[in-house]
């Protein structure tokens, strides 16, 4: 029995995404790859946590998004830019030449996003931190 290590963003499980081809609601499709001590990407998921390891095989399945429709497959990164694209042009269906022009503008957009999470994701914690202090100082 082989480890087990599974990789899916949690947008892909509670928002809908749709094709830029023929505006069809995607559905997520995993697939399950087996590594071996011997391949280059093993030690990136080996790790159980703080110093410890999986010992032999590990399946890692990734998650993709197909739509049924016109079969096409597309990663989850590729498809929160081309979402982001939707979103500036206003229309679903997009051609390859509106997804090449606008790609960096949507890139750029996303960078922004990652970033004020990232930074209200820590204001917050230290609120938190914060309000702890002090309600252990007042009530000791």
């Amino acid at each position: 029995m082989n480890n087990k290590k599974t990789e899916i963003p949690v947008a892909m499980l509670t928002r809908k995404f749709y094709c830029h081809k023929c505006g069809e609601k995607l559905s997520v499709e995993g697939d399950t790859e087996t590594l071996t001590p011997s391949d280059p990407e093993y030690t990136k998921y080996n790790k159980l946590g703080r110093n410890r390891r999986m010992i032999g095989a590990v399946d890692v399945t990734t998650y993709h998004f197909e739509c049924e429709k016109c079969n096409t497959a597309i990663s989850f990164d590729e498809q929160w830019v081309i979402e982001a694209i939707q979103k500036m042009v206003g229309k679903q269906t997009l051609t390859d030449e509106e997804i090449s022009a606008k790609r960096s503008k949507a890139e750029a957009k996303i960078g922004q996003k990652k970033k004020l999470t990232y930074v209200l994701g820590y204001g917050i914690a230290i609120l938190v931190g914060v309000a702890v202090i002090a309600l252990l100082v007042i009530y000791g």
